[in-house]
């Protein structure tokens, strides 16, 4: 996942603009700083790229931050709220975006299941922000709120932590969360606030 800014919604939801976002995020790796210097394509660098789509559209553009989830053993899932999609189907830009991975000894045979559960976690992350997976993690003066395992599922059947459980049973092997990330734009800048969580469960069709 990367996050690409730029001046104006304008040229945030011009397809060229999120096509080189794409293209940014299937390359990235570690930091920003090191993405800017991988190959884009055969002829240019992220940073190369970057530069050209500033000259073509006009605008300041900043790679920010890119990030990574999952390893051997662990599915990912994906999330964007209110998605604006470029030439690509299987990618897209917007506001908030969320990645989950989710470890599991029987993630290959039953991967399908398991990436559900995966994209369902990105789309709960997405709207209630948590900071921390599990409650170990937390520093003691965290709320629970703010962990992953504790909050309500988003999709409902108790906590994040036994809807891992109940999966993990039906799978016949323990799930957990093995990392996640959330990108919200222009995060850290004052602005108004919404009910993030709100937002995200309309856009999945659920009640409230």
């Amino acid at each position: 996942m990367a996050e690409l800014l730029c001046e104006t919604d304008f040229v945030a939801r011009n397809s060229g603009f999120i096509d080189l976002v794409s293209a940014i995020a299937r390359v990235a790796s570690g930091s920003a700083e090191r993405t800017r210097e991988l190959p884009l394509d055969a002829q240019r660098t992220v940073g190369d790229g970057v530069k050209e789509a500033i000259g073509r559209l006009g605008e300041n553009m900043v790679l920010r931050r890119v990030a990574q989830v999952g390893g051997p053993g662990c599915i990912a899932g994906g999330y964007v709220h209110m998605p604006v999609r470029g030439s690509s189907s299987d990618m897209a830009a917007g506001r908030i975006g969320a990645l989950v991975a989710v470890r599991c000894a029987a993630a290959a045979e039953h991967h399908a299941a398991l990436a559900q559960l995966a994209r369902r976690l990105a789309q709960h992350v997405a709207g209630y922000a948590p900071r921390y997976a599990t409650l170990a993690e937390r520093p003691g003066d965290c709320p629970e709120e703010l962990v992953l395992e504790a909050q309500q599922f988003l999709f409902g059947g108790g906590s994040v932590a036994q809807v891992l459980d109940k999966v993990g049973r039906a799978v016949g092997a323990p799930v957990s969360v093995d990392g996640f990330v959330r990108f919200e734009r222009a995060e850290g800048v004052e602005k108004p606030e919404s009910d993030f969580a709100e937002e995200v469960r309309q856009a999945a069709g659920l009640p409230k």
